[in-house]
């Protein structure tokens, strides 16, 4: 996670010490059996299929609705898809550079959440959304949920910023600033994403 500007001395969004150490172990235990993992080199075949993540809060909805848009010029031919929350779903449906919006009812950010359900709804989703065969998957979150369910779904190029933990799972991670608005956050992982799959 180098070029990280940092919060503190924390590479991590959490406030948390504990959560801090927690992820930072997670990331070297990861880091040492899997290595890191390099940007992948571009591949012949295009951007065909894309997963855009963001199921938390519907502002975050809104501020990823730049990003969408840029990703739509830089992909025009690409199917976008949109993984949102039941509640920011009607408001992702208006975004035009969406193509379809697939709707995670019981994710870990819904009210009174049950851990094993949620667990068990997360692996049908990945199920789902490994069937749509993603070229690239984008998690405007940085969280190592979403990471995990992009691994899960097996989708061949994902880019996140990892700030929760999971960076080593990553194929383009780009350093976070903590003082920029999300909306140049999500505007600069896309192009980011983009410039790694297309060399």
């Amino acid at each position: 996670m180098t070029g990280l500007k940092r919060r503190g001395d924390s590479a991590y969004i959490f406030k948390s010490r504990w959560k801090q150490f927690a992820a930072g172990i997670l990331d070297a235990a990861g880091r040492a059996v899997f290595g890191t993992r390099p940007q992948k080199p571009a591949e012949t075949t295009p951007v065909r299929r894309i997963l855009v993540l963001r199921m938390d809060q519907l502002g975050d909805a809104v501020f990823a609705a730049p990003a969408v848009a840029v990703l739509r010029e830089i992909f025009p031919e690409a199917s976008i898809d949109f993984l949102a929350g039941p509640w920011a779903a009607p408001l992702v449906r208006q975004f035009p550079g969406v193509s379809r919006t697939i709707v995670f009812e019981d994710n870990w950010f819904a009210p009174r959440r049950r851990f094993l359900k949620s667990l068990r709804n997360a692996r049908a989703l990945a199920k789902i959304l490994r069937a749509n065969a993603y070229d690239l998957g984008i998690d405007l979150r940085g969280d190592f949920r979403n990471i995990l369910l992009m691994k899960a779904a097996k989708i061949q190029r994902i880019a996140g910023y990892g700030i929760t933990g999971g960076g080593f799972l990553l194929d383009c991670v780009p350093a976070y600033d903590f003082s920029a608005h999300q909306v140049d956050l999500n505007l600069r992982l896309v192009c980011e994403a983009a410039r790694a799959v297309s060399g």
